[in-house]
């Protein structure tokens, strides 16, 4: 049997929003225990051996603790003995909600301050000033450490270059207007590098001067200074070592999560917090997450859907008097409305050594283990738990993920990225969210449904009904789903899942070549080599990028699709005749703006608007390509559509300049698109 403990520190500032569970075998003796304790509490037990941790079992029921008295609790007998076993201690399990081990420390000397930090702000060589990127690197460090963290920042564009083979320049110049001919003057290639062996506080003896340039970073001139593409399941394996692991109950508190996801390249992209999420949800990862978050909100209920749902009101927004009855009442509504797949089991399952508070699960013939699809967490309340339930589901199908990362056949691991739902049921309110693991941990919140609103609130029951709808339809597709995943297509599932366009109704395959940095738009290329890109929109102006490219001022648009409320964009990749105008040298760039102003103006002529004119919108021809294709087109047509006919979008980059009067919800007019280009004149004030 697997007990749970929760264990709290007695030092010098206890507090009860610092207990933490830890799971540990019942046959395991206390030295165990010890040694888990301070894996768990890691980095303030570093200091110290495990052994030295002095150890009380108590029974304290949490609810009525207060952090007034928390130095009370220790017993006044001697602490455990080590060689002590856990089932002799604890004949019955730990009860819920009560602590049960008191931990203090030995009293240690205060640990050495922390090394200073250096602040420095680095710039490729080549890249334009708006590019200048900050680091964040101990003093103490080397300059291959620095190598290390530039690599890891600069990712993915940094992604196959080896770090020890980038180069690294000191500087100390003031970023102004005149920095780019300083740099481009200052032939980097001929000065002296700096040393990887050397540390940095040797480099910079006097603090870094802020607001000023400091390190010049020289990409390899060479192609064979690059490593190869690491596979997906190296990337996986990568992933999943970079983390450390506990208890998913443990991994959920509050602590223990900030501080996993404050380590770059191991953050599970989950929206906490919101700026650590990708471009890419994780509902496009898999059409089955796709269409459901699409029938959460244009389904239409069965009647069995919406007795079901009222159903779900009558008995979920009862007062409970602890979780588990809450859990079986769940389980039973959900059994007995068919909402589970026919033939599954809700049931507690194991992972590892830990237990769900429910799932579902399938087999397929010939893969190992069975494959998880459905995971709820649930909480009596939303105040009670030290777990948050959301991030404790997410460590839960995570745990999962791992074991069949790395037990799972090659052939049916690699075309798999675990598509699964996630509820979250914490009183009377139900959450829901989709995972997909691709190279990251991808998971995506879809909707909470409060089901003790009032029965005149229309559009939060008829919400909870489709969710209902949506739900049933989705499981049943996921048992199917893997059920047969020993026979699964070849896919790359590393890119959204659509990997075809219609033309005349005929079928074209594509695929995946790389995604563009933060879009969700993708080089591809059709089977027969013929290169495009391809852009996944909630919004698309196919009617003005059409009229735009009868008029010489957009690429050849293949086809557009609404594929469960996401357009699919095919259009003709031009990247191998034009650059972008962000990528103009200086000396050009401006003689090219009066003709970019021309362009927007025969768009204009035409009836409509672009919406968001930016440097990096706007294509130009390369010199030295001889064809007749236009000088300037434009690209990113989401926006655009029949002049006073289109808004501004919700969601607008705050950041980037634009009119006074264009904000969200605003009608975007001619007028806007030409201020933009007036601004492309203030260059060094641009947010791209």
């Amino acid at each position: 049997m697997t007990f749970e403990f929760n264990c709290l520190v007695l030092d010098s500032h206890p507090s009860i929003n610092r207990i933490f569970a830890v799971q540990i075998s019942e046959t395991d003796t206390v030295a165990t225990l010890k040694k888990k304790i301070k894996q768990e509490v890691q980095p303030a037990f570093e200091h110290f051996p495990a052994n030295s941790l002095d150890l009380w079992n108590v029974s304290v029921p949490i609810e009525g603790l207060s952090d007034t008295h928390l130095h009370d609790l220790q017993p006044a007998q001697a602490p455990l003995l080590t060689v002590k076993r856990l089932s002799g201690l604890f004949p019955n399990p730990p009860p819920e909600e009560h602590l049960h081990i008191i931990v203090r420390p030995p009293a240690v000397a205060a640990p050495p301050d922390p090394q200073p930090l250096l602040e420095l702000n680095c710039l490729v060589l080549g890249d334009q000033l708006n590019r200048i990127f900050p680091v964040k690197i101990p003093a103490r460090e080397l300059v291959g450490s620095l190598k290390e963290v530039i690599k890891e920042k600069k990712h993915p564009e940094f992604r196959r270059i080896a770090a020890d083979k980038l180069a690294l320049w000191r500087v100390s110049e003031v970023v102004d207007e005149n920095l780019e001919n300083r740099l481009h003057q200052a032939d980097f290639p001929t000065k002296p590098l700096l040393s990887p062996i050397d540390e940095l506080g040797t480099v910079f003896l006097d603090p870094p001067v802020k607001g000023r340039l400091h390190i010049v970073v020289g990409r390899p001139e060479n192609a064979n200074d690059t490593v190869p593409e690491l596979s997906l399941q190296a990337k996986r394996v990568a992933l999943c070592q970079r983390r450390t692991y506990s208890a998913p109950s443990s991994e959920a508190k509050l602590v223990n999560f900030k501080k996993e996801q404050s380590k770059e390249g191991g953050e599970i992209f989950c929206g906490r917090p919101i700026e650590l999420d990708r471009a890419i949800p994780a509902s496009l990862f898999d059409e089955t997450l796709c269409q459901f978050q699409h029938d959460l909100t244009h389904c239409t209920p069965t009647p069995a859907d919406i007795h079901c749902f009222a159903r779900l009101r009558f008995e979920r927004t009862k007062i409970f008097a602890n979780e588990a009855e809450r859990r079986v009442k769940l389980t039973d509504i959900l059994r007995e409305e068919n909402i589970i797949p026919p033939g599954a089991n809700l049931n507690p399952g194991a992972i590892g050594n830990y237990t769900t508070d429910e799932d579902l699960r399938t087999t397929a013939r010939g893969c190992y283990g069975d494959f998880l699809y459905f995971l709820k967490e649930i909480k009596n309340e939303i105040h009670t738990g030290n777990a948050e339930p959301y991030m404790e589901a997410i460590h839960y199908w995570w745990a999962h993920v791992r074991d069949q990362i790395e037990k799972q056949k090659p052939e049916v691991r690699d075309r798999l990225n675990y598509p699964a739902i996630l509820l979250v049921h914490p009183g009377s309110h139900l959450s829901v969210a989709v995972a997909a693991f691709t190279d990251v941990m991808n998971v995506e919140t879809l909707a909470t449904i409060p089901l003790h609103v009032h029965s005149t609130n229309v559009s939060e029951v008829l919400a909870g009904e489709r969710f209902i709808y949506a739900l049933r339809t989705t499981l049943q597709r996921l048992h199917d789903f893997y059920g047969a995943a020993n026979n699964l297509p070849p896919r790359q599932v590393e890119y959204p899942f659509r990997n075809y366009i219609v033309q005349n109704e005929a079928k074209l395959a594509f695929e995946y070549i790389r995604q563009v940095p933060d879009k969700r738009v993708f080089h591809a290329s059709l089977e027969d080599g013929t290169p495009l890109f391809i852009k996944f929109s909630r919004r698309y102006g196919e009617v003005t990028h059409h009229a735009a490219h009868d008029a010489g001022l957009a690429p050849r648009l293949l086809s557009v699709e609404n594929v469960h409320g996401w357009y699919v964009v095919a259009m003709e990749d031009l990247s191998k005749d034009y650059i972008t105008l962000a990528e103009i040298s200086d000396d050009s760039y401006l003689s090219l703006l009066p003709e970019v102003h021309e362009a927007v103006c025969k768009l204009h002529a035409r009836g409509h608007v672009h919406g968001d004119i930016r440097p990096v919108n706007i294509l130009v021809k390369k010199p030295d390509v001889e064809t007749a294709k236009p000088r300037i087109v434009f690209v990113d047509w989401d926006w655009s559509g029949e002049s006073g006919k289109v808004c501004y979008p919700h969601s607008m980059n705050p950041e980037i300049k634009r009119s006074e009067s264009a904000f969200a919800g605003a009608e975007i007019k001619p007028s806007h698109d030409l201020d933009m280009v007036s601004f492309c004149y203030n260059r060094d004030q641009l947010v791209l």
